[in-house]
């Protein structure tokens, strides 16, 4: 814990003090700070300052820091993460943990985690890692899922047919080899498809009846 030692200035029309850390650090924080440590690098108290990694020397410390930050920042409001009570288990909270966890688990620099099931934690046994490009389609998917199967065919020929939208832009981009991102081919065919318009890009597309 921190311990005021004596008031040193007053600035903004706030007091400051000198206070010892049980680290053993001096450092100056407001009358009314709520700091238990220094948060200094060395401090062996702060769990987030402790471990010597930041951004620049461990990839990891990015994922880490948005986890933490979309679950528990008490500036950042997700209707995806915070306000739906999804947390970062209690052995995540310390960096050391997670990036144990991680480099036991198939971590390579490049992928994000992810969790499988949406509704659960951050947690050992409820993440994975993955590529940027799958973690996006599994956002998609389940965020604006397809209830029916879709038809897709070109000059009247049947060409494949899916529930996910996401891979059937995928392929008619790579078809027409189109210059449009894949969101914009994806967007463009939710709305074809919502408006029963005749084609895009040349491809028709149908929604499967379903079966008696």
């Amino acid at each position: 814990m921190i311990k005021k030692i004596k008031r040193l200035y007053t600035a903004k029309k706030h007091s400051y003090y000198l206070y010892i850390c049980e680290c053993g650090n001096l450092c100056i924080k407001r009358g009314d700070s709520k700091a238990k440590y220094c948060s200094l690098p060395n401090c062996k108290y702060s769990k987030y300052h402790r471990h010597g990694f930041n951004r620049k020397n461990e990839p990891l410390y990015s994922i880490w820091e948005s986890m933490m930050s979309r679950c528990h920042g008490s500036h950042h409001s997700n209707k995806h993460y915070k306000d739906r009570g999804i947390k970062v288990c209690d052995e995540w909270r310390l960096f050391e943990n997670f990036r144990k966890w991680a480099y036991n688990n198939n971590y390579k620099p490049g992928l994000t985690i992810d969790r499988i099931n949406i509704d659960g934690d951050y947690e050992p046994n409820n993440c994975e890692f993955v590529t940027r490009s799958e973690n996006t389609r599994r956002q998609l998917r389940d965020r604006h899922p397809t209830s029916k199967t879709v038809l897709c065919f070109r000059d009247d020929v049947f060409l494949f047919k899916t529930k996910s939208i996401r891979k059937m832009a995928e392929k008619i981009k790579t078809i027409t080899k189109t210059t449009k991102r894949i969101k914009t081919v994806e967007e463009n065919i939710r709305k074809v498809i919502k408006e029963k318009r005749q084609e895009y890009l040349g491809f028709n597309f149908k929604e499967e009846a379903k079966s008696d």
